[in-house]
């Protein structure tokens, strides 16, 4: 399903990772139903979105083919969201070490 679009995400990570639901399990990908509706449509924007932890919606913006190939290759974003309350506000500390999330 992957398209010639680069720096989506990484090639195959979808499915190297199970995380199509139709992965080994005798039915088609919803994703491949997703992806042939996108260009059933001729859709020249989709946007995918996200739901944060508090259940504000994050969405990103792109062309049918980054989006056919976000689908099968991943996604890449910024998890910054994630260190941000219900107020929008950075509630770890923002200079520690790994962010404040143990990374290394």
């Amino acid at each position: 399903m992957s398209t010639e679009i680069s720096g989506v995400g990484q090639p195959g990570f979808v499915r190297r990772y199970g995380l199509d639901s139709g992965s080994g399990r005798g039915w088609d990908s919803p994703a491949e139903e997703v992806a042939a509706r996108i260009r059933e449509l001729d859709l020249r924007t989709v946007r995918l979105a996200v739901v944060d932890q508090h259940g504000v919606p994050r969405a990103k913006m792109m062309s049918p083919a980054a989006a056919v190939a976000a689908m099968s290759d991943g996604l890449d974003f910024s998890g910054a969201i994630y260190s941000l309350d219900t107020g929008n506000q950075v509630f770890v500390p923002a200079f520690a070490r790994g962010g404040g999330f143990g990374i290394a």
